[in-house]
């Protein structure tokens, strides 16, 4: 360590920053607070993880991603750091800017960048052996280990936010490869903007509530809330030399509110529009070994979504609803997959429940009644009964025909499989809303639908009171 060689320019990332730019990099209170925390953090008088919430543009990561590297390699040049991001390239980015940033200091610090180890994504101090290593989010992480670990907005924008698929992965890869990488006494420091309750911010601050591992929670909404932790009154903004407090109203005012709450008051949470309250799905999920051994009725149903009109990207559902103890279980299959493995995938499921199937419902609006005679002919080269399709010719507004799920689901009527399927559905459900939503997808809510409804029809019953009818045609 030679920190004691160098003046008090450096003595905290936010000093750097401001006598070092030039007089182009301006300190702010926020910037400050997390330019403390982070040191005393690195000094041992702090949680090891440290997790920072702010809205976009107000400068944490040029703080943290581009004054931090340069100050830590300055006082510890024989140690390392690791800059992650949502992905390989912009991570690269930072370490460039890093290193350019690094080798111009080195006049002032006497240190240099070593000539045989240079590249943007990994570059390391002459003669010390210390480093700066950038990678993707999700992705690998080889060779050393880091006594800075950085995890600057893993999640891209609000389509990833919004899939569990990735929420889970980022999970995954932060417990097995990113928070691995720590050495001993290392620091990790988490820092987005929150996109949801369950991002990775979420899941360390609830597993740290859990007893886990103790967290540093630096918590900066645009504009202030009561009990801010800079001493802001309510309603005062964060950075008032930038963005005004009439400014960022302004910017309210002409946002969903779900979505400033989220990017801008770091106070992520389910969208005003949602249809469901969260407590319909407290209990819904059940383990498969205690799903009924048989069942009075079943049906299947199969919403493709490869129309005409479907969404880039939608998913294929496939779902299974039986009846027993007065209630209605769902198995379901819910993933993008090509059309030969939406029926391969169908006729395994047919076959699974074949004591307790029937009928299959196969949605057929527009060209999607190709899917049947595929049906049939995979049935042929299998050497099976073909299967009780029944077109269903679905006229109604899908959001209506979802809705219908309600009152089933206030007198908790629905129990799901919990594996991938049931998941992901239970996802979509609490998700469900009337107004168009970017990256919601409802594929799963309007199979089980129709798995009811074509249940109801064939027993004889009435689908709803609301008036609204479909067409299911027998094949």
């Amino acid at each position: 360590m030679i920190a004691t060689t160098l003046s008090d320019d450096f003595a905290s990332p936010l000093t750097m920053a401001t006598t070092q730019s030039g007089g182009r990099w301006k300190p702010a209170r926020h910037l400050k607070a997390i330019s403390d925390a982070i040191r005393e953090s690195v000094n041992g008088h702090g949680p090891r993880i440290v997790v920072i919430e702010a809205p976009p543009r107000f400068g944490k990561s040029e703080m943290v991603s581009y004054w931090l590297p340069q100050w830590y390699l300055t006082r510890y040049p024989d140690r390392h750091v690791i800059l992650a991001s949502y992905e390989a390239t912009f991570a690269r980015k930072w370490g460039r800017r890093d290193r350019d940033s690094f080798k111009a200091l080195e006049g002032v610090t006497g240190l240099s960048v070593d000539r045989a180890s240079a590249a943007a994504a990994e570059w390391s101090v002459a003669q010390f052996g210390g480093s700066m290593k950038t990678a993707g989010a999700l992705g690998p992480i080889t060779g050393s280990g880091a006594h800075i670990l950085i995890v600057d907005d893993p999640i891209k924008n609000h389509e990833q936010a919004l899939s569990p698929t990735i929420r889970d992965g980022l999970w995954d890869w932060w417990q097995t490869t990113a928070s691995t990488r720590l050495e001993p006494g290392g620091v990790a420091i988490v820092m987005a903007t929150r996109w949801h309750t369950d991002d990775l911010s979420g899941r360390l601050l609830k597993a740290a509530d859990a007893g886990g591992r103790e967290v540093r929670h630096i918590h900066l909404p645009a504009l202030a809330e009561e009990g801010d932790i800079l001493g802001r009154k309510p309603g005062e903004s964060l950075w008032s030399a930038r963005w005004s407090a009439e400014y960022l109203r302004g910017i309210e005012s002409s946002m969903d509110a779900f979505w400033w709450q989220a990017l801008y008051q770091q106070s992520p949470g389910r969208h005003g529009s949602m249809e469901w309250p969260d407590h319909y799905f407290d209990a819904i999920l059940v383990p498969e070994h205690e799903c009924p051994d048989a069942y009075q009725f079943g049906v299947m149903s199969l919403d493709p979504s490869k129309g005409k009109d479907a969404k880039r990207g939608d998913y294929s559902a496939l779902v299974y609803a039986g009846l027993s103890r007065g209630k209605i279980w769902i198995d379901c299959s819910l993933e993008r997959r090509p059309s030969e493995q939406i029926v391969s995938d169908g006729i395994d499921m047919a076959i699974h429940y074949s004591g307790d199937l029937h009928a299959f419902g196969v949605e057929t609006n527009q060209f999607q009644e190709l899917l049947v005679g595929e049906f049939d002919r995979q049935c042929e080269s299998r050497g099976i009964v073909p299967l009780p399709i029944v077109e269903i010719v679905n006229t109604v507004n899908k959001k209506l025909r979802i809705s219908r799920l309600g009152p089933y689901l206030a007198r908790n009527q629905i129990q799901i499989v919990d594996n991938p399927g049931g998941r992901l559905l239970v996802e979509q459900m609490r998700q469900f809303s009337q107004k168009d939503i970017s990256g919601v997808h409802d594929d799963g809510p309007d199979a089980v639908e129709m798995a009811i409804r074509l249940g109801i029809e064939i027993q004889g019953g009435a689908v709803s009171d609301d008036g609204l009818g479909d067409r299911l045609t027998a094949m």
